[in-house]
């Protein structure tokens, strides 16, 4: 039932901002089909998946199976009398389920000296409940034969799960009283906080790992993006106090988003919803931070150490993307990153130099990261360097051929419909749509908003972009 030890730095530094330098699929393009290109050798998804965006949770061979693509008519969407919201999209013939139970207030609202609060309370859910011990969850939830984990994301924290149809409700009914009644012992917290303060420290000796610590540093500065716990201290200033202080704070009903997907039958799952619904208090979402500050000159940083496979990240920060901008980014990003497009076809296909290149997409309402990351021999560094920033003014500058952004467009259409199979990616792709404040819609309508992209929308927003700050350079070597 623990969440597996990440690699790199963000599950790794459990900073829970879920930042890792992948293609951070919000509502858009399915990171496993891909807008960002993803090269053979490509290193595993280095650290937390972007639990504020769709990227595909953890669930057993049965989430993984493919159903019929769901209609967009079938897609329901409720706020309660208490300002719980439901979500269910129900897939007729489909025999799994996928479903996630979040809170809403993630790292963003995580204080100085308590980065990783998020990520160590949503690690504890499921050590216990008021009504559950941590062995009767687990016996509860993998005897139907499905799978549960926590998620924390920059905006919100709970539980996502996965398994056969057959199961949804009783896994529901266990997701809820996880998320919204854990029994937070001290015993409990401490125990917790020593495993995750010793994945940090273990996490550094990792190259990757030190390069997006270093990454979001640089571009962030003392943003909530940018901060992650100290390693020598680690979460000392976390008290089991401070965590059931902050549970209690965030578990509301208006704050609460429940998303439910696949062979479902919603009216025989809203009694476990009614049953778990935590009474209203007066409050509200603290609002979104404000965006991160610009760089005017560039900065760069070389991050200390010796890897044997050199790495660069060229990015900048952004005031973040609003939702009609999304799917001018979703192409942007493809255009730019994408398996031979703009600068994949430049430092892999003509140079030969790319061990595997992919996106720094980082989306939310206020503030965000776009660029790209790749590793190369140490000798081409700098002429990727040059490279990545060329295509990334060039496209600023000049709008893209129509013939060029209508492949983009089939081909992003095409990998979100194949991953939109999956009822794990659809439940994922529907609670960070609703937690960023997002068109909560299905694969039709997706379709529909990207038709009406033009290659001065792409563009303009390039433009945008690059003109809010100069780039960072971080290299390790």
């Amino acid at each position: 039932m623990r969440s597996p030890p990440g690699s790199p730095l963000l599950r790794a530094a459990v900073a829970g901002v879920v930042l890792s330098m992948i293609p951070m699929a919000g509502p858009r393009s399915p990171r496993a089909a891909g807008s960002a290109a993803t090269c053979p050798g490509a290193p595993a998804t280095p650290g937390a998946l972007p639990h504020d965006a769709p990227g595909p949770p953890p669930g057993g061979a049965a989430a993984d199976r493919d159903a019929p693509p769901a209609a967009a008519g079938d897609l329901h969407r409720e706020v309660l009398p208490g300002g719980a919201v439901i979500i269910m999209l129900p897939v007729p013939g489909s025999e799994t389920f996928a479903l996630r139970v979040m809170v809403r207030g993630g790292a963003a609202g995580d204080a100085h000296g308590s980065e990783g609060l998020t990520r160590l309370l949503s690690r504890l859910i499921l050590r216990g409940t008021r009504d559950h011990t941590a062995a009767e969850l687990a016996l509860s939830i993998e005897s139907t034969g499905a799978s549960i984990e926590p998620v924390a994301g920059f905006l919100g924290f709970g539980a996502a799960a996965s398994g056969p149809s057959a199961a949804a409700a009783t896994v529901l009914h266990m997701a809820m009283d996880a998320v919204l009644n854990p029994l937070l012992s001290d015993e409990e917290c401490e125990s917790e906080k020593k495993l995750l303060t010793r994945e940090l420290r273990t996490s550094l000796d990792v190259p990757a790992a030190r390069l997006e610590r270093a990454a979001l540093s640089l571009m962030m500065g003392d943003h909530p993006l940018g901060r992650a716990p100290d390693p020598a201290t680690g979460l000392e200033g976390i008290t089991p106090a401070a965590l059931r202080e902050a549970h209690a704070g965030r578990a509301r009903a208006d704050r609460l988003v429940v998303v439910v997907t696949g062979g479902i039958d919603p009216a025989a799952l809203a009694p476990a919803i009614s049953r778990r619904l935590p009474g209203s208090a007066a409050g509200a979402v603290p609002p979104p931070p404000a965006p991160p500050p610009p760089h005017h000159p560039p900065i760069s940083e070389r991050v200390k150490g010796r890897t044997p496979q050199p790495e660069i990240i060229v990015a900048l920060p952004t005031r973040g993307v609003v939702a009609d901008e999304g799917p001018a980014m979703d192409l942007l990003v493809h255009l730019l990153t994408g398996h031979q497009e703009r600068i994949g076809t430049r430092i892999r296909e003509e140079n030969g130099w790319a061990y595997w290149l992919r996106a720094v997409d980082i989306r939310y309402p206020t503030a965000g990261a776009f660029g790209v990351r790749t590793a190369v021999p140490g000798k081409h560094l700098a002429a990727s360097e040059a490279i990545i920033l060329d295509e990334m003014r060039r496209i600023a500058r000049v709008p893209p051929a129509q013939a060029e952004l209508d492949r983009a467009r089939r081909y992003l259409e095409t990998s979100r419909a194949r991953a939109w199979q999956r009822s794990t990616y659809r439940a994922a792709w529907l609670a960070a749509a609703e937690l960023k404040g997002e068109p909560v819609i299905g694969l039709t309508a997706q379709d529909e908003r990207m038709a009406p992209v033009t290659p001065e929308d792409i563009r303009s927003l390039a433009q945008r972009l690059l003109d809010g700050s100069e780039p960072a350079v971080i290299t390790i070597r």
